[in-house]
């Protein structure tokens, strides 16, 4: 029996396990309630995505007569797709997805404490930084293929840290060079229209901001790519 449910079509295929047609900010919104409800999740979108142990995404062009559920068979069918591989996808990821969530709990426990009040620019700037980099759906939307470098984008939170207390007018210098650059960014993100995601270029000046930061706190990390303040206002435009 299908349904709507927050203007996203819903199928309940047994109880606890889910189909969301769509993955738009209202068939997002579905998927990661149903998740922190306990429910397993399958989602039908044209472009797919990265699946994770709760959410399995699955490719559908709605063009495509073959692709259309429209009876059980069918339905079926794309359950069956989005399990196929699943479990070794999941498998792979596992150990980026640890060592991602035991240097968070690393980063979490060194920003936490009494600090003084000099530091707190600082350290706001890195628990927005964390809260970005580790918060709900951050599997979902990095993908296993960027867990590594998220690794090493909280590694390089943590050499930031480190070296706070003994270096914090260095500190304040880099995040001079910082800051403007993450405003431009987010105030083009707030531009977007309502229920609009963030476009390619919106996405990669996301991810090269976190490479910014490594190439300024944590050089002896290594970048992914080459990287500056130009490169990322470009991008925005």
């Amino acid at each position: 029996m299908l349904s709507k449910q927050s203007g996203a079509l819903v199928k309940e295929v047994v109880v606890g396990r889910h189909v969301v047609v769509g993955k738009g900010p209202v068939g997002s919104a579905v998927a990661q309630v149903l998740v922190r409800e306990g429910h397993e999740v399958v989602v039908l979108s044209r472009s797919g995505g990265t699946s994770t142990a709760q959410v399995r995404h699955v490719a559908v062009d709605a063009a495509d007569g073959g692709a259309a559920v429209r009876d059980e068979r069918a339905f079926a069918a794309l359950v069956a797709a989005a399990r196929e591989g699943h479990e070794a996808r999941v498998r792979a990821a596992l150990p980026d997805v640890t060592t991602v969530l035991e240097r968070w709990r690393a980063a979490q426990k060194a920003l936490g404490g009494r600090a003084e009040i000099a530091h707190l620019p600082a350290l706001t700037d890195m628990r927005d930084q964390l809260a970005a980099l580790v918060g709900p759906g951050f599997l979902a939307e990095a993908g296993a293929a960027r867990l590594r470098r998220i690794a090493v984008h909280l590694s390089a939170l943590l050499l930031r840290r480190e070296r706070l207390d003994g270096h914090l007018a260095e500190d304040r210098a880099l995040m001079a060079q910082v800051s403007p650059v993450v405003d431009a960014w987010r105030h083009r993100v707030e531009a977007l229209p309502e229920g609009r995601p963030p476009g390619a270029d919106l996405r990669r000046a996301r991810w090269l901001l976190e490479e910014l930061r490594v190439s300024l706190w944590a050089q002896r990390l290594g970048t992914a790519e080459k990287v500056s303040d130009a490169r990322i206002r470009r991008l925005l435009g």
